[in-house]
C-alpha cells in the first residue's frame, strides 16, 4: 500500500472516530487528525512544477512564478 492510500486511510478512520466521540475535545482532536492527512493528501496530488515552486515559496527566496515561458 502507498503512502497516498495510507493516507486516505487514516483520514476516514479519524472521521470515524470523530462520528463516534462522546466528548467534544475527543471529537476535535480526531478532526484534527482528519485536518493533517488533508494537508499530506493534497501534496500527493501536486505535479512534480507544483512541488517544486511550493517548496521553493516555503523556502522563502524570493522568486515569483511569472507566469510566461522562458
Amino acid at each position: 500500500m502507498d503512502r497516498y492510500e495510507q493516507y486516505r486511510r487514516a483520514a476516514a478512520r479519524a472521521k470515524e472516530n470523530a462520528n463516534r466521540a462522546f466528548r467534544e475535545e475527543d471529537r476535535a482532536a480526531w478532526l484534527r487528525i482528519v485536518e493533517g492527512c488533508l494537508v499530506l493528501l493534497r501534496r500527493f496530488k501536486q505535479s512534480p512544477d507544483d512541488q517544486l515552486e511550493a517548496a521553493a515559496h516555503a523556502r522563502g527566496i524570493g522568486q515569483e512564478n511569472s507566469g510566461e515561458l522562458h
